[in-house]
């Protein structure tokens, strides 16, 4: 019990310090602009009183979150929003917990400013991501991916993502370009080349087809160990990211 209740301490002394962290340098981010069309909100520099209670807030908010209190949780992001709507943290967590708390069409609108604040993070990305998911609004998910693995460094893996969206929307030809990046990266994959083969055979490109059967055939030079992943989504964190 002693042991269990010095790990909570020491998450939550873990938490305040990335939480401090981040929500500072998404205030010197905020700096930097002036509005977000996302929030509506003007990027106002806030005087040193305004910043320490919406900090107090935005870290009573994190402990909460940790203690999956999620409730008192929101209510602690949402006053410290009501001081600094345009801090990216800030948004980012809103649109978490909303999520947690079963309110997708609420997260929605913080998930999109808190990626407009930040642009070049990623677990903004993923969360929007997840978010146009479960909505099922495909076309939404899939920009945001596509945006992520071209514009962000070592995001390749999304590509796995990027490639499950363009096939539930029947999207063929952009899911077997895709396919393609993912062999630059990683090589020869069984599950990739089953992948490509089924969509070759539902556009009736037999030559494509079984080219790609005979790389499912021993002894295929592929790299062995790489299997296709879950599916990348967002996924609740207990601590801030580093931007």
């Amino acid at each position: 019990m002693l042991k269990r209740g010095l790990t909570i301490v020491a998450a939550l002394c873990g938490m305040v310090v990335a939480g401090e962290k981040s929500y500072a340098q998404s205030e010197r981010k905020k700096e930097k602009g002036t509005a977000t069309e996302a929030t509506g909100a003007p990027s106002l520099v806030l005087n040193p009183q305004e910043q320490q209670l919406s900090e107090s807030y935005f870290l009573e908010g994190m402990k909460f979150f940790l203690l999956e209190e999620y409730n008192k949780a929101l209510d602690r992001f949402q006053r410290a929003y009501a001081i600094s709507p345009g801090n990216a943290a800030v948004n980012y967590k809103l649109a978490e917990t909303s999520l947690l708390l079963g309110n997708v069409r609420g997260a929605l609108p913080f998930a999109k400013a808190a990626l407009e604040l930040e642009p070049k993070n990623i677990y903004y990305h993923l969360l929007l991501a997840q978010i146009y998911t479960n909505q099922q609004e495909y076309d939404n998910a899939i920009k945001v991916y596509a945006r992520l693995t071209q514009e962000l460094p070592r995001t390749e893996q999304y590509l796995f993502n990027l490639t499950d969206l363009y096939l539930a929307k029947n999207r063929l030809d952009d899911a077997l370009r895709t396919l393609g990046l993912i062999e630059e990266k990683y090589g020869l994959i069984e599950e990739i080349s089953f992948k490509k083969q089924q969509i070759y055979l539902k556009q009736n490109n037999l030559s494509k087809a079984l080219q790609e059967g005979e790389n499912l055939i021993p002894p295929s030079p592929r790299r062995s160990g790489i299997y296709w992943p879950r599916p990348r989504y967002w996924r609740p964190i207990r601590k801030l990211p580093r931007p």
